[in-house]
C-alpha cells in the first residue's frame, strides 16, 4: 500500500465528491477526515485508520425512516438493541451477498461499520457494491426494526 500522501490524492479523485474535514483540535487523536456522502452512506478515513498494509473505512448508513420508525430506532438505541439486533443482521445480509462489512462501532466518530481494505482500489470495490446493494440493505433494517418492535412492544 502507498504512503498516507499518496493515498490523500487518490481518495480525492476515486470520491470526487468527498471533502476533507478538519476534526475539533480539543478531541484525543486529532487529524482531519476526509468524508464521502452518497444519500445512501456516508464514509469516514482518517490518518488514524492507515497503515502500510490495511485501510480501514468507517461507515454510516443514511435510512430515510418514517417518524414511527425512528422512534422505534431511538428506543431500540437507547436500551442496546442495535449491536445484535440490528447492526448484526445488516453485516450478515451484506456478506450473504458478497459485501465484507464489519460492525465495529467507533466512538470518536459514532459509526457502526468499517470496510478493511489492502488497497483503495478493493475500498472502492466494496463502495460501489453497497451502493448496488441498497435496497437489500434498506429492507434487512426494516425487518430489523419491525422485529424488534414487535419482540420488545416498541412500537
Amino acid at each position: 500500500m502507498a504512503q498516507w500522501e499518496q493515498v490523500q490524492n487518490e481518495l480525492e479523485s476515486l470520491f470526487p465528491t468527498g471533502e476533507w474535514v478538519e476534526a475539533d483540535p480539543g478531541r484525543e487523536g486529532y487529524c482531519p477526515y476526509f468524508l464521502y456522502r452518497t444519500w445512501f452512506l456516508e464514509m469516514l478515513i482518517s490518518k488514524r485508520h492507515f497503515s502500510e498494509n490495511n485501510l480501514k473505512a468507517l461507515l454510516n448508513f443514511q435510512f430515510n425512516f418514517s417518524p414511527t420508525e425512528n422512534v422505534i430506532f431511538q428506543k431500540a438505541t437507547a436500551m442496546g438493541l442495535l449491536p445484535f439486533h440490528f447492526y448484526s443482521r445488516l453485516e450478515a445480509r451484506l456478506h450473504e451477498i458478497g459485501v465484507k462489512i464489519y460492525y465495529q462501532l467507533d466512538a470518536d466518530f459514532s459509526t457502526p461499520f468499517q470496510i478493511q481494505s489492502s488497497n483503495l482500489n478493493e475500498l472502492c470495490a466494496t463502495v460501489s457494491k453497497l451502493g448496488s446493494a441498497h435496497l437489500e440493505v434498506t429492507e434487512t433494517a426494516l425487518e430489523s426494526l419491525q422485529a424488534i418492535a414487535k419482540k420488545y412492544s416498541l412500537g
